[in-house]
């Protein structure tokens, strides 16, 4: 048998990426999948999540996204946990490199290039009857919207569940946008015993990933699910980039003390 190269880096384990459709016909979640045909019949296509859709709350970390009109193609960027200390390294997907830098000095540039902030948070999201890895990813005003549930909801994030119950629809302009509604719910035991043991594998492969330097982590394979080769994450991009959303592109805010959580339905 002939020898191979040694695969040393973890592949991400999120298993679907999901992004929130915030335009004036959106507020829904959809995620790419490569084993579907899509209406053009080429391989991939976005699927429509419909509300509500709870999950638990693995981890979270900031990364770049976007699509850049001038070279046609995707824009993304390493992860980071701490966007004061930690630099971006933003680039194209068939282009150079963008911007290296903390985020508020390489904001604009990025901006204008059609890069937007964006949270990625980590989520155990039930699969039939089998809670899996994904990641939700928010920019724009979903973004905006999940950094205030964040200040009330506290540490109850990593206690509860939580669940998107609808979406509230606004107008900047002549834009009208959908963000979504977010509330905290309980979740059983059995649920969250699952979400812990997923949530240790998340953190062995976040170990190794955050010990690459930020340009090694600054590839689409790094933001793509683990079943995803990159063209599916340029694809996938390509199908989100005409969104019309206005952009608030601060970082997440800190976290303030918990805060009581109302009564709800368990749903795992």
């Amino acid at each position: 048998m002939s020898r191979i190269a040694p695969d040393t880096k973890s592949k991400n384990p999120s298993s679907r990426f999901y992004e929130w459709e915030g335009g004036n016909t959106g507020g829904q979640f959809s995620y790419y999948d490569r084993s579907l045909t899509g209406p053009d019949g080429k391989t991939g296509a976005n699927v429509t999540v419909k509300l509500p859709f709870a999950f638990i709350v693995l981890d979270e970390t900031s990364t770049i996204r976007g699509w850049c009109d001038a070279h046609d193609c995707a824009i993304f960027s390493n992860e980071v946990r701490d966007t004061v200390a930690e630099p971006f390294v933003v680039k194209t997907y068939n282009g150079p490199l963008i911007a290296e830098g903390m985020y508020r000095e390489i904001r604009d540039t990025v901006v204008a290039q059609g890069g937007r902030f964006t949270a990625t948070v980590y989520i155990a999201y039930k699969d039939v009857d089998k809670l899996k890895i994904g990641a939700v990813q928010f920019h724009g005003a979903a973004l905006n919207s999940w950094v205030e549930f964040r200040k009330v909801a506290g540490q109850s994030i990593y206690s509860k569940a939580v669940k998107v119950t609808g979406f509230k629809e606004g107008k900047k302009g002549s834009i009208t946008y959908r963000t979504p509604v977010f509330a905290l719910i309980d979740c059983s035991k059995e649920a969250d015993d699952a979400a812990g043991l997923l949530q240790v594998e998340l953190k062995k492969y976040h170990t190794e990933y955050f010990a690459r330097t930020k340009t090694q982590a600054a590839t689409p394979e790094a933001s793509a699910p683990a079943a995803s080769p990159a063209k599916d994450f340029r694809d996938a991009q390509s199908q989100h980039r005409s969104q019309d959303k206005p952009a608030y592109d601060e970082p997440p805010m800190q976290e303030p003390p918990p805060q009581p959580d109302a009564d709800q339905d368990v749903p795992f």
